[in-house]
């Protein structure tokens, strides 16, 4: 949840997480807490993917992120990125729904 929280606070106050949460291209995959230890575990992160850019990461913390521009740390981030989607994260459709029901819940209060 504290992505869902960050990422309401530099959103338009027009668009809702929910429909955030509908949105194409940008893919949200959930990675489950429980379980094996995961990178996400120590610090949510996001990777960026752009088409004429090269990749960035950005880290979360609960008082402060961070930028991750060099290219062997990003390579990093992007190998333990695909190795959670491969064997951690809920697919795209679970996904989407749950971050949905969490936006729901966050909007109303």
């Amino acid at each position: 949840m504290r992505g869902l929280a960050a990422a309401m606070g530099v959103q338009p106050a027009t668009v809702s997480l929910a429909e955030l949460a509908t949105r194409r291209p940008k893919v949200e995959r959930v990675v489950p807490g429980e379980g094996e230890w995961h990178p996400s575990l120590i610090s949510p992160f996001t990777v960026y993917e752009f088409k004429k850019r090269r990749p960035l990461v950005t880290l979360d913390h609960h008082y402060v992120g961070a930028y991750v521009t060099g290219q062997d740390a990003v390579a990093r981030y992007q190998q333990s990125m695909n190795q959670l989607a491969a064997k951690r994260a809920w697919g795209e459709a679970t996904s989407r729904a749950v971050i949905a029901k969490a936006a729901v819940s966050l909007e109303s209060g």
